[in-house]
């Protein structure tokens, strides 16, 4: 689910935008669609939460159903429902040093307060964002049925180059954070030493994400095989020309009968599968596979 806020309207009332995202279809092809527009009595954090949630089960979305297949919610980033740290620290000073509370509760709050406006913080939330910024473009990019495995090789590939760049050059955020922490304030917070915060390293936390993808690569190796690293790259940049084979938009207008017979062969023997089944499920799928009559005459 995602929301935004839009200007009021004649009637001096926030309106509140709701749009779904689903999976449909055989091919699990996921939309995005609106669902509705409604007005909001103010614009607190409550008022939106119950105005969605009214909203839902007016469509007969209950919260059954709620619980079994929402997955997420996503708002435009206003303040209002993601909050800022500055706004944060704030709220949280303003609980401290309210008379009605316990001292119990204020004691949560400074530790709250304590904690956002700690070096160790800041710093892991710059480092943090940048690599969820990364990650997320990644996901993105990877969501489009039509790359080929090339393709997501490279992308996966490229972002792996960006994590080890960013080990020793830093992000936007991961800069902006640690200058901060020398001066000493951020969002004019005035920035203490929390040792009790573990603080990220950066050049640890950005090659270890580098690694990790790198791990997650197709391979044509066993996890205890030896091999040089030319040797292995040349056995890996072949899978990838063989699985090629697979992308219609590869097929030239005419070819012969036996395209990729060799490619597929290769790949049983990788995969340790039946060559001659797969070789006759990929001439009945170069025929029928991509609706097209690809058998033409030479």
């Amino acid at each position: 689910m995602r929301t935004k806020m839009e200007p009021m309207t004649l009637s001096q009332k926030t309106m509140l935008v709701i749009c779904l995202r689903t999976v449909v279809g055989q091919n699990n092809e996921v939309i995005t669609f609106f669902f509705d527009i409604i007005e909001l009595t103010n614009t607190s954090a409550d008022s939106i939460k119950n105005a969605i949630l009214t909203n839902l089960s007016s469509h007969r979305f209950d919260n059954n159903f709620l619980k079994l297949n929402l997955i997420a919610f996503v708002s435009d980033g206003a303040s209002t429902m993601l909050g800022r740290v500055a706004a944060l620290y704030q709220h949280f000073t303003t609980a401290v040093n309210d008379g009605l509370r316990t001292s119990k509760e204020k004691s949560k709050y400074l530790g709250l307060q304590r904690h956002l406006a700690s070096i160790e913080f800041v710093t892991n939330l710059g480092i943090m964002y940048d690599a969820l910024c990364e990650l997320a473009d990644l996901s993105t990019s990877l969501r489009n049925r039509s790359h080929t495995f090339t393709q997501v090789n490279r992308y996966i590939q490229r972002r792996i180059m960006v994590f080890d760049s960013m080990a020793e050059n830093y992000g936007p955020r991961t800069k902006e954070a640690i200058d901060s922490c020398e001066e000493l304030s951020f969002k004019s917070i005035p920035l203490i030493s929390n040792k009790a915060i573990p603080k990220i390293n950066p050049l640890q936390f950005f090659r270890s994400l580098s690694y990790n993808l790198g791990s997650r690569l197709f391979t044509t190796l066993s996890s205890n095989v030896s091999m040089q690293g030319n040797e292995l790259k040349n056995i890996y940049t072949q899978l990838l020309s063989d699985l090629d084979v697979f992308e219609p938009k590869n097929w030239s207008d005419q070819f012969d009968i036996q395209y990729g017979d060799s490619a597929i062969r290769t790949l049983a023997n990788v995969f340790q599968v039946d060559a001659r089944s797969v070789i006759n499920g990929f001439r009945e799928f170069k025929d029928l596979g991509d609706g097209r009559d690809t058998f033409r005459p030479k």
